[in-house]
């Protein structure tokens, strides 16, 4: 990773941890990483390329039959994140159910600053009470 895209990582794995209380990692790739929670794995994609965006993912792991989501629910579960955000997809075959939320934190200015911390802390809170409101989990 390009400097910048190492320090735009480690703001986002600091506020995360502090905000969720829970322990994260970075991965190879830049994204934060929080492992398994309750029936799903969350973590947070970033794209140094694109630093004023971040996406919150929930993938339910392909045992989410175990756990009493059939593949009807599944579909619920992906209607409802559509109806309030752009975007949850079901993968057949894959048995992959992801709920994301994509976050814009636009305009940021041409200097290469990192984004707002306070606009990043302020966002978490809901963000992650919308993910949880659609899928039923509380996360933590």
């Amino acid at each position: 990773m390009a400097n910048y895209n190492v320090i735009l990582s480690q703001l986002h794995w600091r506020v995360w941890q502090d905000k969720l209380g829970l322990s994260g990692t970075i991965s190879e790739y830049g994204h934060i990483e929080f492992g398994r929670q309750g029936p799903g794995i969350l973590s947070i994609r970033l794209d140094g390329a694109y630093p004023g965006q971040a996406t919150i993912e929930y993938r339910f792991v392909d045992d989410y039959y175990d756990i009493g989501l059939t593949k009807e629910s599944a579909k619920d579960v992906c209607n409802t994140v559509n109806m309030f955000s752009s975007g949850a997809m079901l993968v057949d075959g894959g048995g992959t159910v992801e709920a994301r939320l994509p976050l814009f934190y636009l305009p940021l200015d041409d200097t290469g600053a990192l984004p707002d911390e306070g606009f990043l802390r302020a966002w978490i809170g809901p963000a992650m009470s919308e993910i949880e409101a659609v899928t039923s989990i509380t996360i933590q």
